[in-house]
């Protein structure tokens, strides 16, 4: 294990031992009295073996921020191999996109002993940026003090490049569709209803597009009544899930 193993273990016998805010002691798991329950360094280092193997990223650091375990898969999100974090401060991921009152707040939030959790945007050591989910716990000693903090981060960039790529999609589907000279909507069918309707509707019918969204039919009864038979026979086809006939020329 390494140097910093014996501190990692007092970490999580202080969980065992931890208090709760208002003071009162945590109550032991039923299994802890259970004849083949194991003891508390043995259950200490059977969850640092199994955070160890973890694929999710882990931190603990001293209360000032300080880290002093790491697991192995934080090498992949932030590029530093877990013996190269230790004794560093968890500034040095900071990228300068967030305010600094972004983290007076985390800080304010973790020292009352509350658990914090946010998305940040930070740096690898390449000095590439990435986004993170990050949730911290404070971690109190027998005495109720908070000695450490257990920091789990999650990398959600391709997430956010997603989210992105969806946002854009629907700045270009409002752009195009707002410049149509043409009646066109978009509907679920089961059950029946009008989810957009494109800004022609108003200018081409004269009617509000709010009637739509309450009552499908109005597209059908708004039509010019020499066209409301094909428009009738149109929507419904298209309500079976066939696709409407073409018209005539």
């Amino acid at each position: 294990m390494g140097p910093h193993v014996p501190q990692v273990l007092e970490v999580f016998g202080e969980q065992d031992h931890a208090s709760t805010p208002a003071g009162e002691p945590v109550r032991e798991p039923l299994a802890a009295s259970a004849p083949a329950a194991i003891g508390t360094r043995e259950l200490a280092v059977l969850k640092f073996e199994a955070l160890d193997a973890a694929p999710i990223e882990f931190l603990i650091t001293t209360r000032d921020g300080m880290i002093v375990w790491a697991n192995p898969a934080i090498e992949q999100l932030t590029g530093y191999a877990p013996a190269e974090l230790l004794g560093r401060d968890m500034r040095l991921f900071r990228s300068g996109r967030l305010p600094d009152a972004f983290y007076e707040e985390m800080w304010q939030t973790i020292l009352a002993g509350r658990k914090w959790q946010g998305e940040l945007i930070n740096r690898r050591k390449d000095g590439s940026l990435y986004h993170e989910e990050l949730a911290v716990t404070p971690v109190r000693n027998a005495h109720g003090e908070i000695t450490h903090f257990i920091c789990v981060k999650k990398g959600i960039s391709e997430r956010k490049s997603t989210e992105e790529a969806l946002r854009r999609t629907d700045e270009l589907f409002r752009q195009v569709t707002e410049n149509v000279q043409e009646v066109f909507f978009v509907c679920t069918l089961e059950p029946l209803r009008v989810i957009y309707v494109s800004p022609a509707y108003k200018e081409i019918r004269g009617r509000d597009r709010a009637e739509v969204y309450e009552r499908p039919t109005a597209l059908v009864k708004s039509a010019h009544p020499e066209d409301r038979g094909q428009a009738l026979e149109s929507f419904l086809q298209q309500r079976q899930g066939r696709p409407p006939k073409p018209s005539s020329a």
